[in-house]
């Protein structure tokens, strides 16, 4: 029954140690216990003394580094993750608590840093806190990195940190494009860096590169509807309106919801940077006969058009 179990599910240490438990168990129920009884032995008081005490030592000091230790980082990181996650700078206190009981293999630690560090800044932006909390997250993040050298989750992550607190440190967009270009030499075939790449390209005003590592992440994956998302926000910045609603179109075929407010709203900034006013009018016109019930929608069509006609006028004045 183990057996076929193991076929379905990968083991843990809790099924593991009553698996063997379970072993010795069937063993001494199937022993001829005649075959093992001996003549007792005498043990000398002292030997007895030593070995115990020694036996309690080691006990003590395996109970400390194999359940203590986790223990309290467990509980300091969902103390930071949960309880203070309002509190960057008492999640920073409970962070440091936790990696002092933890060791560079211990991953998952530090990947749950990454991904607090990366969601306080974009709920806060840059502040004191939200930048203490970056930086130790990368200086973690690169322990493990040292300590498992092919983990291209680590990788991954750091490159996404380093992205999202470029405005922390302009070098960040340069060392988070050198450590997803060690991605993609470690792991070709995967889609991330180049997604990843592409939209530090964005980030550093280079939306045509972006557009070229996007078409790449599509090529190794083309249900990845997000890939098709950022390649239309490249397109935008890039003054291609019309490849910009194709790909926007694939993204929403492909189960990206690209008319979610949060996403409409991250369109119209993409328009506004793009400084291409025709293409915003059209945009806007698109969003009044998909929400004729939105009046904010409605008016900003109303007055963006108008200023464009006007500046139309003006220009054949000219």
């Amino acid at each position: 029954a183990y057996f076929i179990q193991n076929l379905f599910v990968f083991d843990t240490i809790n099924s593991y140690l009553l698996f063997f438990a379970l072993l010795v168990l069937i063993e001494f129920r199937t022993m001829d216990t005649d075959v093992y009884k001996k003549k007792t032995m005498q043990i000398k008081p002292m030997i007895l003394i030593v070995c115990g005490s020694t036996l309690v030592i080691i006990t003590i000091l395996a109970c400390y580094y194999t359940v203590l230790r986790p223990t309290l980082a467990n509980y300091y990181t969902v103390q930071a993750v949960v309880h203070d996650k309002e509190h960057p700078e008492q999640a920073l206190i409970d962070f440091k608590k936790a990696l002092a009981e933890t060791v560079p293999a211990a991953e998952e630690y530090r990947f749950t840093l990454v991904q607090l560090a990366r969601d306080q800044l974009n709920l806060r932006g840059v502040t004191s806190e939200t930048k203490d909390l970056v930086l130790l997250a990368a200086s973690e993040m690169r322990k493990t990195i040292d300590h498992v050298p092919t983990s291209i989750q680590g990788y991954l992550l750091l490159a996404e940190l380093y992205l999202a607190g470029h405005q922390i440190d302009p070098s960040y967009l340069s060392l988070a494009e050198a450590i997803t270009r060690a991605v993609q030499a470690l792991a070709p075939q995967r889609y991330q860096p180049y997604t990843t790449l592409g939209r530090i390209y964005m980030s550093g005003g280079k939306p045509e590169q972006g557009i070229i590592e996007f078409k790449k992440a599509i090529a190794l994956n083309e249900n990845f509807a997000e890939s098709y998302w950022n390649l239309g926000i490249a397109y935008i910045l890039n003054h291609e309106a019309d490849k910009a609603r194709e790909s926007l179109t694939q993204a929403l075929a492909h189960g990206y919801n690209i008319y979610e407010e949060k996403n409409i709203e991250k369109l119209i900034a993409a328009y506004s940077d793009s400084r291409d006013l025709k293409a915003m009018v059209d945009y806007l016109g698109e969003l009044t006969v998909k929400f004729p019930d939105n009046e904010k929608y409605r008016n900003a069509y109303t007055e963006l058009k108008t200023l464009y006609e006007k500046a139309l006028n003006e220009t054949t004045k000219l």
